[in-house]
């Protein structure tokens, strides 16, 4: 079933029963997002930190970045 939001108007009470509709439908929301794609738009998670480099960056510094953006789904395997 769709969520149905609630029209507020001045002067309406906030009631148990409205706030938790509007919970349900986030839940409902939250989870109804894909996975990003090359193709498509979507949720990710965050990349795991990497840290600064104080000197001149190495191949292996610029591919430990690129592996924690993969691992995130930031960026394709492939």
């Amino acid at each position: 079933m769709a969520y149905e939001p609630n029209t507020w108007n001045n002067g309406d009470t906030i009631t148990a029963e409205k706030l938790n509709h509007l919970e349900q439908g986030v839940a409902s929301a939250s989870q109804a997002v894909p996975a990003a794609t090359t193709q498509a738009a979507g949720v990710v998670k965050q990349a795991a930190a990497v840290s600064d480099l104080s000197s001149t960056p190495t191949q292996g510094d610029f591919n430990g970045l690129l592996a924690a953006l993969r691992a995130a789904g930031l960026m394709a395997a492939e």
